[in-house]
């Protein structure tokens, strides 16, 4: 089965320098971002040295859910900035989306 997998590049808020972040965790398409979710990727990076701000994991979370992170819901925001502050904290955002 080859279906065409759409370039993380294509998505909102994945500029070059994210694009290749993604890339180096193993993620080189927008299936693959959905399918691991934004914090799972998010915190990949974070412990290969590369993103680890609120905004990458707000606008990896963007990204997800097609739309620019600042459009994301307020609340979803600040939950995301709360886990970027403590990101050991292991009751994350996509644990509670159920």
């Amino acid at each position: 089965m080859s279906g065409s997998r759409t370039r993380v590049e294509a998505l909102p808020n994945i500029g070059p320098k994210l694009a290749a972040a993604l890339r180096a965790v193993g993620v080189a398409d927008a299936e693959t971002l959905r399918e691991r979710g934004s914090e799972a990727v998010w915190r990949d990076m974070r412990e290969q040295g590369l993103f680890d701000d609120a905004t990458s994991l707000q606008a990896l979370e963007g990204a997800v859910r097609g739309m620019r992170w600042h459009d994301l819901d307020r609340g979803l925001r600040a939950r995301l900035v709360e886990i970027a502050a403590d990101p050991e904290h292991e009751n994350g955002f996509e644990a509670d989306a159920s």
